[in-house]
């Protein structure tokens, strides 16, 4: 009884002195917002950039993958297997859009907890 009553103060004390203050809820939706547009940014960048090259086409025999009750009925099933060897080349400057904008990222959203938790 002891531990819901504990809660029930901390969420309480929570709620009225770290959700709704002004500035710091200003700060995790903006950054909130960052976050969200750096990974649209991202994913256009990744999918516009990177190039992808068919090196090795191998085409192998056909391969009969009857089951036994096919063969008893004088049916029969064959599989064309085809194989590709596919590269994906990423540009550089696209890796490190993506690690450095999300370590910023990062960096800020420390900064802001470290802030956040020194003026409470």
């Amino acid at each position: 009884m002891w531990l819901k009553s504990m809660l029930a103060g901390i969420v309480s004390w929570y709620l009225s002195h770290m959700i709704f203050s002004t500035n710091i809820r200003n700060f995790w939706i903006s950054l909130l917002v960052l976050v969200v547009l750096h990974t649209v940014v991202t994913f256009v960048a990744y999918r516009v950039f990177t190039t992808r090259t068919t090196e090795s086409v191998a085409e192998s025999p056909p391969v009969e993958t009857s089951t036994p009750e096919q063969r008893a009925s004088g049916g029969m099933t064959i599989t064309m297997v085809r194989t590709e060897t596919i590269r994906v080349a990423v540009p550089t400057p696209v890796w490190y859009y993506i690690l450095f904008g999300y370590a910023g990222l990062g960096v800020s959203a420390v900064m802001g907890l470290y802030t956040w938790l020194r003026t409470y």
